[in-house]
């Protein structure tokens, strides 16, 4: 049977293993295992949290004003428009997940211009 060597160990000019430096390695590659089993378990939870938000109602943040501390959004009913304040959750760059004010399948206005205002008259483009 032949010698194994670590490649990761220095053998010292007698032939035999630092033994400082293989644990020092072997810590060292039982920190990265710990970090990886850390960087899995977070990807995992992350896979969770996201399958949560992916069964509530998110709108598009180009929806959404601001004004006074309070975030709104233009809801059209027949050919006019309510402004309603709505509570938002977690975000990203894109939609903002709703806790109240607007309900599936209720239309919202995307971009309501600056001066759009509560009960106008709105035209729907397909």
């Amino acid at each position: 049977m032949g010698i194994i060597i670590n490649p990761y160990c220095k053998v010292a000019e007698n032939g035999k293993l630092d033994k400082t430096e293989y644990l020092a390695r072997l810590k060292e590659i039982k920190m990265d295992k710990l970090a990886k089993d850390l960087e899995i378990k977070e990807a995992e939870r992350n896979l969770k949290e996201r399958e949560k938000i992916d069964n509530v109602l998110k709108i598009p943040l180009e929806a959404i004003i601001e004004s006074e501390g309070k975030r709104y959004v233009f809801v059209v009913k027949g050919n006019k428009v309510t402004k309603r304040e709505i509570k938002t959750g977690l975000e990203n760059a894109m939609e903002a997940c709703i806790i109240s004010g607007v309900y599936e399948n209720e239309k919202i206005v995307l971009n309501p211009p600056q001066d759009l205002n509560d009960k106008d008259t709105v035209v729907i483009k397909d």
